[in-house]
């Protein structure tokens, strides 16, 4: 699988034309230096800018982040990681949904409940924590999950089979970064969960602010 960069932001304008891509493998470093053979160069590159194209390879091998850059802005997207996650863990095949959780779903300790591999149960959490980088809608439904990582059950392993769904079905999704306008307002949210916690009746609250288009 391969991934776009564009070089407009890190390459040299004598050096490099700016309308040059480059494909890396998501694979390892190596392959992505292999992959400096791909670069289409008006002349001879120097010795700082394939440094600093390979620096680029390494963050873009670590964090499977990508980004599209237009005249308005820019997006930031982890869909070809969101895509792996779904197949590693044989949800492709699955139904996909508009919610990352059930309406008014509870989520306890579930102590009779029944075990699943707690291993398993792990490892489908990084990976969903890891998308949260760009995915700030998963991560209230993936803190909630995690809450039960030592314990997990048939219960969590359901929650977790829904938020899975719910990427397959919003691989695009991402963060998108507009320009600025002369007039903007801040706006907040705020929102309060009164002895909500199932297990120890704790309060949750929250809030959220973001700048918005007048």
């Amino acid at each position: 699988m391969w991934e776009m960069i564009n070089l407009e932001e890190i390459a040299d304008p004598p050096e490099v034309n700016h309308n040059a891509t480059l494909e890396v493998p998501l694979s390892n470093l190596e392959q992505a230096r292999i992959s400096m053979q791909s670069i289409k160069y008006s002349q001879t590159p120097s010795v700082p800018l394939l440094n600093r194209v390979i620096s680029v390879c390494s963050r873009v091998l670590s964090s499977f982040i990508t980004w599209y850059q237009s005249r308005d802005c820019v997006t930031l997207r982890q869909s070809a990681y969101a895509k792996k996650v779904v197949m590693q863990f044989g949800m492709s095949e699955c139904n996909p949904t508009k919610y990352p959780m059930e309406p008014k779903l509870q989520l306890g300790k579930d102590v009779n409940g029944t075990l699943v591999n707690p291993t398993e149960y792990r490892r489908v959490i990084g990976c969903l924590r890891y998308l949260t980088h760009t995915r700030p809608d998963l991560s209230y439904s993936v803190g909630l999950v995690s809450r039960y990582m030592e314990r997990p059950t048939t219960m969590h392993h359901q929650a977790v089979k829904q938020i899975l769904r719910y990427v397959k079905g919003t691989i695009s999704y991402g963060l998108v970064y507009g320009k600025g306008h002369e007039v903007e307002e801040l706006v907040g949210f705020t929102d309060s969960n009164v002895a909500g916690d199932v297990d120890d009746r704790r309060s949750t609250s929250g809030m959220h602010s973001t700048s918005a288009r007048i």
